[in-house]
């Protein structure tokens, strides 16, 4: 009827987890930044945090494990958070989840500002990352598609 595909729940309350089990729908579970610091400091932790969070559902779909949101380096977390998302992703490869729960994090917007102070021109390259550019034209107008995957972040 609504056709929804993912839904993002930004920390780990029982509910919506025991409610999303046994659909097609994928879900976007978050990782508070108040939880950071513990999921940092011992792989234990975050095996335990897995365990209760993602495992103990067995008939849920767990798309992403997004650590944090809109992390900045000024953050009072922002010194545990790499080491964070490397256990997380650690704990989510041992429990053999590697294939279908990926580890990522949200992206704050305000990061983007940076391109304004390059210098133009400014050659795609810098930013493809392996991809190459191409054309994509609409009636009138053509944008250069940098990206295999976009998303519009204004």
């Amino acid at each position: 009827m609504y056709n929804i595909q993912r839904i993002r729940i930004y920390d780990p309350d029982p509910a919506p987890l025991q409610a999303g089990g046994g659909s097609s729908i994928e879900l976007v579970l978050g990782v508070p930044d108040i939880d950071i610091p513990n999921l940092a400091s011992n792989q234990d932790n975050v095996d335990a945090w897995v365990q209760n969070n993602v495992i103990r559902y067995t008939n849920v779909r767990f798309r992403y494990i997004p650590v944090g949101n809109e992390e900045k380096p000024a953050d009072p977390f922002a010194s545990a958070f790499f080491s964070a998302i490397q256990n997380l992703h650690y704990s989510i490869f041992a429990a053999g989840l590697r294939n279908r729960t990926k580890v990522t994090t949200a992206t704050i917007a305000g990061a983007l500002r940076v391109v304004s102070s390059i210098t133009w021109p400014f050659r795609p390259c810098y930013q493809l990352f392996g991809h190459k550019p191409f054309v994509i034209t609409r009636k009138h107008l053509s944008v250069l598609q940098l990206f295999r995957k976009h998303a519009d972040s204004s």
